[in-house]
């Protein structure tokens, strides 16, 4: 069994879901993973990355630790899933809102689309994009 498809159980049903950048710093680049994961309802810990702070707002809509630091991690992950578990369910929360909202398969298809029209589509997928509330 390929359990690729079974993303959006494990992923709520995790305490958390730990995401690690591989280190390619290409401008924009993100893997799939941090969509998949708090767009599922995940409580997402991820290490510094430019192309995340592109996207999502860390202690928004994921929990940031110290790259290469397991402890920062470990104190992280109890702090957000033991001490305050409330915090950590509001980023749950917010993640799954804001995916939902500018995130989805049917956001990217539409602006293809919309580009292979000939419209004029500005990028509503950078944080910043969103939070200036640039319109497709």
């Amino acid at each position: 069994m390929n359990t690729r498809f079974l993303t959006p159980e494990v992923s709520v049903s995790a305490a958390g879901v730990l995401g690690i950048h591989q280190g390619f710093d290409v401008t924009g680049y993100l893997d799939t993973r941090p969509w998949q994961y708090c767009g599922s309802g995940a409580l997402y810990f991820h290490d510094p990355a430019p192309a995340m702070d592109a996207f999502f707002e860390e202690g928004v809509h994921y929990v940031g630790y110290s790259k290469m630091d397991v402890n920062s991690l470990v104190e992280k992950f109890l702090y957000y899933t033991r001490e305050r578990k409330d915090l950590g369910a509001k980023i749950r929360e917010e993640a799954f809102k804001y995916v939902k909202a500018h995130h989805t398969a049917k956001h990217r298809i539409k602006a293809v689309f919309d580009i292979l029209d000939g419209k004029d589509v500005k990028s509503v997928q950078y944080l910043n994009d969103i939070k200036n509330n640039v319109n497709l």
